[in-house]
């Protein structure tokens, strides 16, 4: 049973750790996580029971509910409480009660499926200790599947299968009870396989790190062999789930042995072992048989007919046969009977409405709810964070380097999870919540929660007191002037001036009175000085005066008033410091400072150019504080996780930075000070004041200080960075944007900051040219970051290009390809000279295997670069790869960025050997042959792309004799050179490209992995689409046990914008495309390559129908950015140009 978490409710059970279950639900897009989440939902009294799947709570964002998609991870936290028999024992030890109540808090994670919000998965794994994984029975195993089940294998995940949608089973496929019950087993079985090739991946990496111990000589060394008897799902263990979320019903195997216990008077365990199998009940005998006993018998088997024979009644009743109208008849008599024996009570009103659907979902619901089964069998099967966190911390330090260095208390207590250890914390993302959702503070004094209000409110306080000060200033001033004039007056004039200086204090206090009505945020402290400082000022107070008070008339000026402003005077500009109040023009000979201008005459016609409107005072101060509040409506909360000790607000925390490393503790780490913690509930926010460990929370005050994740951990302890390896997608969609009004381009910027750190798939920089790129996932991703940028983070109109897809450039060896321009050397060989020097190399494509193992490992050259460690694996396997007349000792450099897919090789060690860090370099500019490197493989020849695949062999670099310079027979040659090392990167640079433009270049596309269900009416449909799209099929097989085909294809990506609605468009919503990033693919065709042949002519010649698609991809790349494009600009210009209709 369920019911609202309060505060103090929530405090009671995150007190208490092993009652708290951590868990997320994952599942391919459209399987129900959502509607799953609203019956759970429901269960607590959050939502309406007859509203759970079609509210959609946990979908806050407009653009999730018009879409019926989830595209933000949200988390809530449920109540659930466990009632509990206790045994002859237990009843004796706890008195005359036989009722044990076990009271749990369930921390969920709704996360999406779409392929473009896969970071969001990952965001939602790392803070769980199980995952509910949802299948749709109709569709089964899909690719999104796969791939959330890979993340609960890396994150040592407890799952629980759901197998949903079986109503469909029923309304959709027709398919008999029998026929379920078959279906049902292939689709588990699905799932078992894709787990155990995750058990054979492992294993086969144990088996071979065995075997490398034993050729190291540790004979000793035993392989242990991992049990795989817990890892797949078995209904018969209560790991599977059967539901259909959207009616509201579920249940495992051991809610039906419970129900038939009593039914049947059999032992419940014995139930549990025999309700899933090849068992059936033998009429005659009373007996359970397995297949082997049946001896021709046509019996049912136990599931079938104790469970899915009932719920086809129960739908068969409900739903019936459709009448011509459309409409389906009750079965009165038979709903009577089946709601007796189920104990399911129906009012006269539900069976008199026209919805069957929710008369269904009530007697369902009351049956087999599906948020009993869910959240019962989180409790028996997900550990709570005390059991699981011993083993999460060992695999999440098994991979941070140097985790030995962490401090042995720290690392106690957090696989312990104890509360009163030291604090230990992991925010995997930050959240971006409207400062208006927050929950409302009771306390006036309170500290404000974002330190830009503070900032706010304090400069308004400062500009008060500067204007209260130089008003002041003003009647001091006057005062003095009439105290001059007041030395040849009588005692009465002096009296009456007396007078006007009080009246002149009860103006200005009524002054700045009024001003401090207008501060929108009240600061009692402030206004407790103000009138403290009021006070001792106000000469209408006569408690002040006393009978030792006097009067006097100082004639002497006034001492210099400073307003503790630092700027520096420029005594020549309007005179000199000796006379600043009078400055006489030489030309018109009126006084500057002091001149006034006359009234203007309503009788002249020029008069209406003069007429302004005067300005408030103090403009400019409310204009900063009206883009200070716009700025600071964004709130940034950390989504976190507690694995020791407990936060408090107002605590004191230090923050790792992603390049800490525990051997120099004291770099790569800031400081930072909890403002406030929240329990997440939906789009709703619980204030709490501590946080005791296991729970997750959300942690206000880490603005600026966490760009996308971090680890938190307690001030003057050596800890480690938790964050591990994710499972998102690259960022391959980029866009420049602009601000509509030029004048607000500093709020897009700020605007690009709250969006980088509260999405964590997206990356934004700076083209050197100025243009501020984003950086997404797909084509879904920038939609809805645009959105978040015009709407919530910047608020302004907002410009953007189009997409820029990025591209690579690599080279190959065909048959087909021109003369060698250096024959006698051989293709690719480029020899330069400048000054004294001469260089030569060549180069050659790399195999492609190497090509992705280079790519694949570009995280180890990483580590290597950065620690200056060899990785005696990495360099074993390479050496396998490399062609023969090259070896590991001659690779001097990798590249681009020092990581890519290229290698630099030097021969006759010229220059460094990459695996000898100590090694010096024989050449002088070795560094310059290096970055010039460098600099080719960043930009390529074609159109300034990145390179792969290429081989750089520096061959010799020598300093030449003067007979060889006089040799070169070049006129006026430059023997001395300014700027030599500069020279060689650029003409290395250049000598690369020359040589790569000697092979036959290639242009190569980004390149979606595009998998498709479709039934095969649509079939043809969805060929057509992919054509369209300059795609190809590589498969198409029809999925067991399902009537659809699932076809995997490869698109373009620059193609592949507005596919998903075209496809779902042309085929009705029949097919859903899901789109994967997966490398790059080269055109088969040169850019440079002229038609000669008469039958090339005609396909592809100049005035053919077809064109060349390498040399059109790279003159638009060329044209984006401003590069020379060799083509026509005018075709047939003497003749009529007539436009070619498609």
């Amino acid at each position: 049973m369920g019911r609202l978490l309060s505060p103090e409710t929530c405090a009671k059970l995150q007190a208490n750790p092993k009652n708290i279950r951590n868990i997320c639900i994952l599942a391919h897009v459209d399987h129900g996580k959502t509607s799953l989440s609203d019956s759970l939902l429901a269960s607590n009294g959050i939502i309406s029971t007859k509203l759970a799947g079609k509210v959609r709570y946990l979908d806050s964002r407009p653009d999730e509910q018009s879409r019926g998609i989830t595209m933000e991870s949200s988390a809530i936290s449920l109540y659930f409480r466990v009632l509990k028999k206790l045994n002859n024992k237990e009843e004796e030890e706890e008195g005359d009660t036989n009722v044990q109540v076990n009271e749990h808090l369930i921390n969920l994670i709704d996360s999406p499926g779409h392929i473009d919000f896969s970071s969001e998965v990952s965001a939602a794994s790392r803070l769980c200790d199980g995952a509910v994984v949802l299948v749709d029975v109709v569709e089964g195993v899909c690719s999104q599947t796969v791939i959330v089940l890979r993340q609960c294998w890396t994150e040592k995940l407890k799952p629980i299968l759901v197998l949903n949608k079986i109503d469909r089973l029923i309304t959709e496929l027709k398919l008999s009870p029998e026929e379920t019950y078959f279906h049902l087993t292939k689709v588990i079985e699905q799932v078992n396989s894709v787990i155990g090739s995750f058990f054979a991946g492992d294993l086969a990496l144990d088996d071979l790190s065995w075997r490398e111990q034993i050729e190291a000589g540790n004979i000793d060394t035993q392989f242990v062999e991992k049990d795989d008897s817990d890892l797949y799902f078995h209904p018969e263990k209560n790991n599977v789930i059967f539901a259909s979320a959207i009616d509201g019903w579920g249940f495992n195997i051991d809610q039906i042995a419970k129900f038939y216990e009593k039914k049947l008077g059999m032992n419940r365990n014995k139930l549990n072992q025999v309700l899933w199998g090849d068992y059936y009940l033998d009429s005659k005998t009373k007996k359970i048989i397995e297949k082997k006993a049946l001896k021709g018998k046509n019996l049912k088997p136990l599931f079938v007919s104790f469970i899915l024979d009932n719920i086809w009644k129960v739908y068969g009743c409900v739903l019936g046969d459709a009448t011509e109208q459309g409409d389906h008849q009750l079965d009165i008599a038979g709903i009577e009977k089946i709601t007796k024996v189920l104990d399911v009570k129906l009012t006269p009103r539900d069976l008199r409405s026209k919805d069957h659907k929710a008369l269904l979902k009530t007697i369902m619901g009351q049956w087999l709810p599906v948020s009993t089964a869910v959240l019962l069998t989180c409790i028996e099967k997900v550990p709570s964070p005390v059991d699981s966190q011993a083993e999460k911390i060992e695999s999440i330090l098994s991979v941070t380097p140097n985790a030995d260095l962490i401090d042995v208390d720290l690392k106690s207590a957090m696989e312990r999870c104890d509360c009163k250890g030291p604090v230990s914390a992991y925010v995997s993302k930050m959240l971006s919540i409207p400062r208006e959702e927050l929950p409302i503070k009771n306390e006036v004094n309170e500290a404000p929660t974002n330190q830009l209000a503070q900032l706010a409110r304090t400069a308004r306080l400062e500009a008060l007191k500067v204007a209260k000060a130089a008003e002041r200033a003003e009647i001091l001033a006057k005062l003095n002037a009439q105290n001059e004039d007041g030395k040849k007056k009588t005692q009465n004039r002096k009296n009456e001036k007396n007078k006007d200086v009080q009246e002149s204090y009860d103006d200005g206090d009524a002054l700045y009175s009024r001003a401090k009505d207008t501060v929108t945020t009240p600061n009692i402290d402030g206004m407790e000085r103000l009138k403290k400082k009021s006070k001792v000022i106000n000469v209408n107070d006569t408690s002040n005066i006393t009978n030792t008070d006097e009067f006097k008339i100082v004639s002497a000026p006034a001492p210099e008033f400073h307003l503790d402003f630092e700027y520096e005077k420029d005594s020549n500009e309007y005179g000199s410091d000796d006379n600043e109040d009078s400055y006489v023009d030489d030309t018109t000979g009126l006084d500057v400072n002091n001149y006034v201008p006359p009234p203007i005459d309503p009788n002249d016609p020029l008069s209406s150019l003069f007429e302004y409107e005067e300005e408030e005072p103090m403009d400019y101060q409310a204009e900063e504080e009206e883009s200070l509040e716009e700025v600071s409506n964004e709130v940034l909360v950390g989504f976190a996780r507690i694995y020791s000790g407990t936060l408090k607000i107002g605590q004191e925390i230090s923050i790792l930075e992603p390049k800490y490393d525990p051997s120099t503790p004291d770099k790569h780490i800031k400081s930072a000070v909890i403002t406030d913690l929240y329990l997440f509930m939906g789009k709703d926010l619980i204030s709490l004041n501590e946080v005791p460990a296991g729970n997750i929370v959300g942690i206000a005050g880490l603005d600026h200080k966490i760009l996308k994740n971090g680890t938190l951990i307690e001030p003057g302890i050596k800890g480690v960075n938790l964050a591990g390896s994710t499972f998102h997608s690259r960022p391959i969609v980029r866009v420049a944007l602009e601000s509509a009004d030029p004048t607000q381009m500093n709020k897009l910027v700020r605007g690009l900051e709250l969006l980088n750190q509260a999405d964590p798939c997206v990356e934004t920089y700076v083209e050197d040219n100025g243009e501020h790129i984003l950086c997404t996932a797909g084509e879904l991703h920038l939609e809805r970051c645009l959105n978040d940028l015009e709407e919530r983070f910047a608020g302004i109109e907002i410009t953007r290009s189009d997409p820029v897809i990025p591209y690579m450039e690599t080279y190959i060896s065909t048959t087909d390809m021109n003369p060698p321009r250096n024959s006698e050397a051989g293709r690719g060989f480029v020899q330069f000279n400048l000054g004294e020097y001469k260089l030569t190399l060549h180069t050659m494509p790399l195999a492609r295997e190497l090509t992705q193992f280079l790519i694949n490992n570009q995280e180890s050259i990483k580590q290597m670069n950065k620690h200056k460690k060899i990785d005696i694996k990495f360099k074993e396997n390479i050496s396998k790869l490399l062609p023969k007349p090259l070896n590991v000792s001659n690779i001097t450099s990798f590249g681009g960025k020092r990581c890519g897919p290229n290698i630099l090789f030097s021969s006759n060690n010229v220059l460094r050997n990459y695996f000898e860090f100590v090694s010096k370099d024989k050449f002088a500019y070795a560094d310059s042959i290096i970055n010039g490197f460098q600099l080719a493989c960043n930009e390529g020849p074609l159109c300034k792309e990145e390179v792969q695949g290429m081989a750089i062999i520096v061959d010799d670099v020598y300093k030449m004799t003067e007979e060889e310079i006089a040799a070169l027979c070049v006129p006026n040659y430059q023997i001395v050179v300014p700027n030599l090392s500069g020279r060689f990167m650029t003409c290395t640079r250049d000598a690369i490209h020359e040589s790569f433009l000697d092979w036959s270049p290639r242009i190569m596309l980004a390149i979606y992995s595009c998998a498709i269900q479709a039934p095969v009416e649509v079939l043809g449909k969805v060929y057509a689409v992919v054509q369209k799209r300059h795609g190809r099929i590589v498969s198409e097989e029809m999925k067991e046990g399902t009537p659809f085909f699932e076809i995997i294809a490869r698109i373009p990506v620059v193609e592949a914008f507005g596919f998903s609605d075209d496809i779902r468009k042309r085929t009705s919503g029949a097919a859903q495309p899901q789109l994967v990033f997966s490398g790059f693919e080269s055109i088969d065709l040169d850019p440079f390559w002229v038609p000669t042949t008469e039958e090339e002519l005609e396909k592809l010649g100049e005035f053919a129908d077809k064109e060349n698609i390498a040399r059109k991809h790279m003159n638009a790349i060329r044209k984006r950015k401003g590069l020379f494009v060799d083509e026509k600009v005018v075709k047939n210009a003497e003749k009529q140009r007539t436009l070619k209709k498609d």
